[in-house]
């Protein structure tokens, strides 16, 4: 200690340990990043990203502060960015000539203008700060730096996605059963005895997570119904 401190009378104190504030300050990081990662989950564009991709993503976001009445979007301007809602209220809304037309409110956790990740167009619409807001963002040339081109991206989850896999499972079959169980017999349709059988499955929209789960034949729960 560089000094020492002493009672003049009596005192009550509370006693916090380094351990303790390390620990806390973990815990308090560690869940910070799970919201993050579940902000970046919740996007259709990044859906199909794996765990240590979003990981990765969620690792570089930038915190942003906005000002009430500051646009954190401008219309018509070139999108390179995009933006999570992570504090404050955010107002969608575009201007047509002389008339001012409002879409919708972000409230927090909402993540938007994520097609700058896809291609540099013009922004359609304006995002104000109508609180002081807390904004997280990822630069279209910090993505591709991380992960390469989405587009690319998406080409390769697309031949690995449940859904997909669903559907080749449950394709144009015979008398035997769909495309699936014949190409697991490795035998070929016979069209010429019975004709086309057509197959279809019904689900409920399900996550990524749990599409994998029911074709690993592990159990997901009542959310999931599959006929």
């Amino acid at each position: 200690r560089s000094h020492s401190l002493v009672a003049q009378e009596e005192c009550v104190c509370g006693k916090f340990r380094r351990e303790d504030f390390v620990d806390l300050s973990v815990r308090h990081e560690f869940a910070r990043r799970q919201l993050r990662e579940f902000y970046l989950k919740s996007s259709k564009l990044l859906e199909m990203m794996k765990p240590e991709q979003i990981a990765q993503i969620a690792d570089c976001l930038q915190v942003r502060q906005y000002e009430a009445g500051t646009n954190i979007i401008t219309q018509d301007e070139e999108g390179k960015e995009f933006f999570i809602l992570e504090k404050g209220e955010a107002r969608v809304w575009k201007r047509i000539k002389d008339d001012e037309q409002t879409y919708l409110h972000y409230y927090g956790g909402e993540l938007f203008g994520e097609i700058a990740l896809v291609k540099d167009a013009p922004r359609a619409a304006n995002v104000t700060a109508e609180t002081t807001c807390t904004v997280l963002c990822l630069s279209r040339k910090q993505f591709e730096r991380l992960l390469g081109p989405i587009n690319q991206l998406h080409a390769q989850q697309y031949l690995t996605d449940p859904r997909k896999l669903i559907a080749d499972f449950y394709g144009r079959g015979d008398w035997r059963g769909p495309a699936g169980t014949l190409h697991i017999k490795k035998v070929e349709p016979d069209l010429k005895k019975s004709g086309e059988s057509k197959w279809f499955v019904v689900y409920r929209p399900t996550s990524r997570d749990a599409i994998s789960k029911m074709l690993s034949g592990n159990a997901v729960g009542k959310g999931l119904n599959v006929k």
